[in-house]
């Protein structure tokens, strides 16, 4: 009987990665202590957080309109990483103190019937990802884990063409995203978009 086809689970992750540095795998990533699959651990949310900084079709908002609370400042959402302004001439806001800053007026405050848009990164849980996102960080964090533990390129289990290989899968997708929305090296770029625009 042919076993179901499952997406890479966190432990599947932290199994992979122990068993680059030959150690058995655990059953549990809950009660790991202070071992090498805590280590493991740690070094996979940390990839991950790497790699979702970047920006990608499955955790950007383009535009991302934020609400304001009762004294019209925006506290900050513990799950978004990056805000960056949606083009040249928009608002400048960042983070500041634990709320949305506007750089461009020096405030924190803003204004009820203009509230701030931004494009937006979110920080998702590994297993909200899709696969190809999952599959390129556990080989990335594999790859660094074994580095680290083992300090020897020579025994590397997963090698730079592995983490290459899933890079240009993940790639791949999010290039069938942008062409999909009908962006190119054109006018993705604010400066060429610029420029393209001039009459």
């Amino acid at each position: 009987m042919a076993l179901p086809i499952v997406l890479t689970t966190e432990l599947d992750a932290v199994n992979e990665m122990l068993g680059a540095i030959g150690e058995m795998p655990v059953s549990s990533l809950d009660t790991v202590g202070n071992t090498d699959a805590a280590i493991a651990i740690k070094t996979l949310h940390g990839i991950s957080r790497e790699v979702q900084s970047k920006g990608w079709w499955f955790n950007e908002d383009d535009s991302f309109i934020f609400t304001l609370n009762v004294d019209n400042k925006v506290p900050l959402i513990a799950q978004i990483i990056k805000v960056t302004p949606l083009g040249r001439g928009a608002m400048r806001i960042t983070h500041r103190n634990n709320f949305l800053y506007d750089l461009s007026n020096r405030t924190d405050v803003f204004d009820p019937e203009s509230p701030p848009v931004a494009k937006v990164t979110w920080f998702y849980e590994y297993e909200l990802l899709p696969e190809t996102a999952r599959r390129y960080i556990a080989i990335r964090a594999a790859r660094i884990f074994q580095k680290n533990v083992l300090g020897s390129e020579a025994q590397d289990h997963f090698t730079e063409e592995h983490e290459s290989t899933t890079y240009a899968l993940l790639v791949s997708e999010q290039d069938d995203f942008e062409f999909a929305l009908g962006r190119n090296f054109i006018n993705d770029d604010a400066d060429t978009s610029a420029i393209g625009n001039r009459s």
